[in-house]
């Protein structure tokens, strides 16, 4: 199985290859999507039939659940819900329905995100920007100015002024 983490990055050094890599994820994470879907609704049918084939125990043999001879609807509910093939059942379900959720997430954000992430340094390297080199002197003053800036945040905020008295 593909790392989604890993395929949503963008090598900004090999960029017609990601361009190349684009189509062929978007048709494995809509294959996914598609198959984890399918899976969702089979295990929400198995859920169902779970419920109806306890219910129906329940009714027939209502004493085996430890219920009164004509119980009410909401005693035979509490135990089709306390029953282990029915929990087993909704388990299953949430499983599958999270596993849908997180294909459909990884679906958009390969369609969308890394789409536009490519758009946007490809644009950039058509406009030069990968080829300026940065002067040394200007990325130390640009690393102190954030050092700075965090400090400043730092300093400002009650919280760790608590932490550093404490650990001092």
């Amino acid at each position: 199985m593909r790392n989604y983490r890993e395929d949503i990055k963008v090598d900004l050094n090999a960029l017609e290859e990601e361009w190349e890599k684009q189509t062929i994820l978007y048709d494995h994470y809509a294959t996914l999507e598609v198959e984890a879907d399918e899976e969702k609704d089979k295990a929400e049918r198995r859920l169902e039939i779970a419920k109806a084939e306890m219910d129906e125990r329940v009714r027939n043999a209502p004493k085996t659940y430890g219920l009164e001879e004509n119980p009410k609807e909401t005693a035979i509910k509490g135990a089709v819900a306390r029953s282990k093939e029915v929990d087993a059942a909704e388990k299953g379900f949430h499983a599958a329905k999270k596993k849908a959720a997180l294909a459909k997430v990884a679906t958009r954000a390969i369609a969308e995100q890394k789409k536009r992430a490519l758009t946007k340094a490809s644009d950039l390297f058509a406009a030069g920007y990968y080829a300026k080199k940065v002067p040394t002197k200007t990325k130390e003053a640009m690393a102190e100015r954030r050092g700075e800036e965090h400090r400043k945040a730092v300093s400002g905020n009650e919280r760790m002024k608590k932490i550093q008295r404490r650990t001092e």
